[in-house]
């Protein structure tokens, strides 16, 4: 409950079956919910989580000349750059 209170929650009521925790919520004033018929699982601790290493700098890019198209271009044509360095 102080964990609960500490983080701004405020407990409605709760789903217990066992005695020991009807006697503690009802001990409080709090109501006590009738078990649910669903499956219940065991909580599992979270796992510790590991801060990642950072990143290795990306390389720097290459800076390649600017080339120049001085033929004229039609209407609808693409002009590609180029894959590898050609000049």
């Amino acid at each position: 409950m102080r964990v609960c209170r500490h983080h701004g929650l405020r407990t409605l009521a709760i789903r217990a079956s066992r005695i020991e925790d009807i006697a503690a919520a009802i001990a409080i004033d709090l109501p006590v919910l009738p078990p649910s018929g669903a499956r219940e699982r065991p909580l599992e601790p979270e796992p510790e989580v590991r801060k990642p290493e950072p990143a290795p700098a990306p390389a720097e890019p290459q800076v390649r000349p600017t080339r120049i198209i001085t033929a004229p271009v039609r209407g609808g044509q693409q002009v590609y750059a180029p894959v590898a360095t050609w000049w």
